[in-house]
């Protein structure tokens, strides 16, 4: 099948391909990666992993007060302050407070807002409506 290439000569892809596959110097070059391939081998498979640098365990890590009053959208003073409270968790650590990556989460979980769902009176009057209304049955 012909096939025109860019430059407008036309070359057939069956003769191309004989081509490859009679050219001695492919045969050598497959040789000689397959060689270097099965030397390779072994020596891959006696390379140890790369060790793990990550601390033993991601719950022991502390955070300065500023690292977590950013983690959670609040200014430094604000969580200073409920700490000294003691409204939410920390730690200190000589002059400086500490806090967990636990505490962290505490301090989410106590922060959270219950979903609000109104209580509709029986009677289906508005807050507003019943103060009228008992107001005017009072007068």
């Amino acid at each position: 099948m012909p096939i025109r290439s860019e430059v407008g000569t036309t070359m057939h892809a069956c003769s191309d391909q004989q081509k490859t596959d009679s050219d001695p110097s492919n045969g050598d070059t497959v040789a000689r990666l397959m060689r270097a391939l099965e030397r390779r081998i072994p020596q891959m498979a006696a390379q140890t992993p790369p060790e793990d640098t990550s601390p033993p365990d991601a719950g022991l890590r502390l955070y300065t007060v500023a690292q977590a009053a950013e983690m959670l959208a609040v200014t430094e003073d604000w969580y200073l302050k409920q700490i000294r409270a003691r409204k939410l968790p920390a730690r200190k650590a000589g002059r400086a407070w500490r806090v967990a990556a636990q505490d962290i989460r505490d301090a989410i979980d106590s922060m959270a807002v219950p979903a609000f769902t109104p209580t509709r009176d029986p009677s289906g009057l508005s807050e507003r409506s019943r103060r009228r209304f008992r107001a005017s049955r009072g007068a």
